[in-house]
């Protein structure tokens, strides 16, 4: 072997040396100030047994370049601070999509209770429930309608059903293509009598008050009946529960209507009760409803 192989030889070995303490001295790519150097060589000749030479340094300072050119790249601070700054606006849409996500879980399972509570009324040979979401709505001591996003296409026709919770709220009154237009109970112009008997309940038992009386709306959300004989022995008084008892609301029948919260003496007839009745469902705390269609 020559001179000059020997002498290279010699500088490599004393540079995979350096490297070596290199890797423990800077293994993130730290550079080298003079400030260091005695605490490096400190490490280097306890840890390796390796004097400080400039070919220890020349180690050191080719591990360190070799440790930035393959270290992953890092964020600058300004990178870094608009990161934070974006986070309260992607905490703000995760949180929407959470309520989001919430209510459509809410008005599935909305949907589900209330196809339950109909399928002891419904026989689908005859009948099937059709699920609307409610779109708009008017109330108040004027017209209480609410309009649905189903219509021709879906096979609504006018005179349908309309049932929320196994209770009647009202009849589609016209329809388009993609909507229609539903008049409730409650609603106090188109007067929509219903048939209906009451009952009190007594322990586990119901016992009848009324065998029949006709019930119509009077607006802000409330019935009313003023067909009921002030003579009678067993008088009404709140509490009493309102069931449906009329062949045009088929399939219906039986179905709790509301409850009587006030009785007073008709003004216009002193020998009839003015019943006030407070339904058993809200259409304006719901956005759903379902409505009854001939079976295909």
């Amino acid at each position: 072997m020559t001179p000059r192989r020997w002498f290279w030889g010699a500088c490599l070995a004393l540079a995979g040396y350096g490297i070596l303490a290199g890797r423990y001295y800077a293994p993130n790519g730290d550079s080298l100030a003079p400030g260091f150097l005695q605490g490096m060589q400190f490490r280097i000749q306890q840890l390796y047994n390796v004097p400080l030479t400039p070919f220890t340094v020349i180690g050191v300072w080719v591990q360190t370049r070799i440790n930035g050119l393959f270290a992953p790249p890092t964020d600058s601070e300004q990178t870094l601070a608009q990161r934070a700054a974006a986070l309260p606006e992607e905490n703000r849409l995760l949180r929407h999509q959470q309520f989001l996500l919430d209510n459509a879980i809410d008005r599935l399972k909305s949907l589900v209770r209330n196809e339950q509570l109909l399928r002891g009324f419904v026989d689908p040979r005859n009948q099937r429930i059709l699920s609307a979401n409610i779109t708009a709505r008017t109330s108040g001591a004027g017209s209480e309608t609410c309009t649905i996003d189903r219509g021709g296409v879906d096979g609504v026709e006018v005179g349908e059903l309309a049932v929320l919770e196994a209770v009647p709220v009202g009849r589609v009154v016209s329809v388009t293509p993609r909507t229609a237009l539903i008049t409730l109970v409650t609603d106090p112009d188109r007067r929509m009598r219903i048939t209906a008997r009451i009952q009190r309940r007594v322990g586990q038992n119901y016992e009848p008050v009324v065998d029949q009386c006709q019930v119509q709306g009077m607006g802000n959300g409330l019935l009313m009946s003023d067909s009921v004989d002030a003579s009678r022995t067993l008088a009404p008084m709140p509490g009493d529960l309102v069931r449906v008892d009329d062949p045009d609301w088929r399939p219906m029948g039986g179905a709790l209507l509301g409850e009587v919260i006030e009785v007073q003496r008709s003004e216009k007839q002193q020998l009839r009760y003015r019943l006030t009745i407070r339904p058993a469902v809200r259409v304006s705390q719901s956005t759903q409803l379902l409505v009854l269609l001939p079976a295909k």
